[in-house]
């Protein structure tokens, strides 16, 4: 059968590649490829301001799960960094969190077992940042009302999930003057920072096209599937694959490249398309383990999100529409 063109890619695109980072959300624009309207008026330019230095940094930790005890740990261990609060739903998080750092002199008080402690630790006068490592639907509610507590943030990808929360976030740090970083070790651990710092140094010349991937096997009983059920509370990162399409984790492929091009501090994306593949993975998988256990039962027959995903970033006011940045993510 003779497919048409034109019905073959709006089949095939989706609208949106969801969050990459906060202050770059772009979104792929209808037939007129108009660029995304920018209504933000700047109230102060949050790149490169610095806030008044800290001799001790004091911080609290909101969500001590998967990524929180490592967060933890990182944090606990640098110098002159004091933990003074833990938070997480489930109390035995938050003690494991704590034991994990008492032989590094940190002895934080412990929030858990309601909905909106959180609240109590961004509240506290005597915490600079509060680092997020909740479930991602939270993540600009909680970075939000820090800054407006007086408080820094430091968040783990991502820092929200659609384009008004990345303007919330822009808007609060350029109100309150507070800090709201990203965290991605794609781009803070030593070899990116290294390859970074060369760039930024002309060791490669001028940089016209970059391509990124990501690419990570989660579909699996040791992830999604663990057979304790506890890795996520309530299944939360299982059931962000459900329900939406597009690509849900492209810092890793996407931000370092938008730092090394200097994206976003002059230059700016102008449109963006996402293109994916059906979901040949999540449904079989779901019906393996349904079979093994009936807990899985309720995720059967879901409409997940396809499981390879493709983004094409285009700028058209860089040298004559040649630079593209692409990257390449398969999420399964």
């Amino acid at each position: 059968m003779k497919t048409d063109r034109r019905d073959f890619f709006k089949k095939t695109s989706v609208a949106g590649l969801g969050l990459v980072s906060a202050g770059l959300g772009c979104s792929r624009q209808s037939e007129s490829r108009d660029p995304f309207p920018q209504t933000h008026r700047q109230r102060f330019n949050m790149a490169g301001y610095s806030a008044p230095q800290l001799d001790l940094v004091r911080i609290g930790v909101i969500g001590i799960g998967e990524r929180g005890r490592g967060t933890v740990m990182q944090l606990g261990s640098i110098e002159g960094v004091e933990i003074r609060a833990l938070c997480d739903l489930e109390p035995e998080r938050v003690k494991r969190g704590a034991e994990l750092i008492l032989d590094l002199g940190h002895k934080p008080d412990l929030y858990s077992g309601g909905e909106e402690e959180w609240k109590k630790v961004c509240d506290r006068s005597d915490i600079d940042v509060i680092a997020i490592v909740t479930p991602w639907h939270l993540h600009t509610i909680q970075a939000a009302y820090a800054m407006e507590h007086d408080k820094h943030v430091y968040t783990q990808l991502t820092a929200a999930n659609t384009i008004d929360e990345c303007w919330q976030l822009v808007e609060t740090s350029e109100r309150t003057r507070k800090h709201c970083t990203q965290t991605s070790a794609s781009c803070h651990s030593g070899i990116h920072a290294v390859n970074l710092n060369m760039v930024r140094q002309g060791f490669f010349g001028l940089l016209i096209h970059a391509e990124g991937n990501y690419i990570h096997q989660l579909n699996n009983k040791e992830y999604f599937w663990n057979p304790d059920k506890g890795k996520f509370h309530r299944q939360w990162r299982l059931n962000q694959n459900i329900g939406r399409q597009g690509n849900l984790y492209a810092g890793h492929g996407f931000t370092p490249i938008v730092q090394m091009m200097h994206i976003n501090y002059g230059d700016k994306i102008d449109y963006i398309s996402s293109f994916q593949s059906n979901d040949f993975s999540m449904n079989e998988t779901a019906k393996i383990m349904s079979d093994e256990d009936d807990f899985w039962k309720p995720w059967l027959n879901r409409d997940y999100r396809g499981n390879m995903n493709y983004g094409n970033l285009e700028d058209p006011t860089v040298y004559e529409r040649v630079q593209f940045i692409k990257y390449f993510s398969k999420m399964h």
